[in-house]
């Protein structure tokens, strides 16, 4: 792969890929281009979206796809399963999203629509509201499942969140990383941001350089 990004586009041999970084270093930005990318191939998508109400995960996926996404929800291309709504103590949502609100629900749903590629933004926030184990076993029973068909899955964690041995559990289930950091530096009167990735082989060491996000 010529860059790490590269994974975005094409996951290679499906499995887990694990987006880690800090708050505002572009995690859920990446899901949703890993979820455009598929949609741009015709590739059945699935997002189970916890940190955010969906339609505001739908506008923004918009934003990185040329085709409307509507369509695409309705005729099965995409299917957005809403974990927020119920987190805010409604039962029901919007009727274009399933609503979900257990980690064996989600499953159920990733079964049911075999999607080519799957992303989970956020496991910190599962984590908040399920065992760390059971939120452990929930990602890797997707990773096995992702892999033996050849599909992938994407998630993000927020690093410094939970214990550093949820996260260190985590990293050793991934097939990939992609990692992500901020620099921020005062110029003048201003600061100016700017965010890296780099790709990770957890479970064989290897570490790729950082290079810069595109603001």
């Amino acid at each position: 792969m010529s860059s790490p990004l590269d994974m975005l586009a094409n996951p290679v041999g499906g499995g887990l890929l694990l987006i880690l970084g800090p708050p505002g270093s572009g995690k859920s930005t990446l899901v949703k281009r890993y979820l455009a990318e598929g949609l741009a191939r015709e590739e059945p998508c699935l997002a189970a979206v916890v940190d955010e109400p969906p339609h505001r995960f739908e506008l923004e996926l918009q934003g990185h796809v040329k085709v409307d996404l509507s369509e695409k929800l309705k005729e099965g291309l995409l299917h957005i399963l809403d974990f927020f709504t119920w987190r805010g103590g409604v039962l029901v949502g919007d009727m274009r999203y399933k609503p979900v609100t257990t980690l064996d629900a989600i499953i159920a749903e990733a079964e049911a629509t075999s999607p080519w590629r799957m992303a989970v933004d956020s496991i910190t926030t599962l984590a908040f509201h399920f065992p760390a184990d059971s939120v452990w076993r929930f990602l890797d029973t997707l990773r096995v499942k992702a892999a033996l068909r050849g599909n992938s899955i994407a998630a993000t964690l927020e690093q410094g969140v939970h214990s550093k041995s949820f996260q260190e559990s985590l990293r050793h289930i991934a097939d990939y990383t992609l990692e992500l950091k901020v620099e921020e530096r005062r110029v003048l009167w201003s600061e100016q941001v700017r965010r890296y990735v780099r790709l990770a082989v957890p479970r064989q060491a290897q570490v790729g350089k950082w290079i810069k996000l595109k603001s």
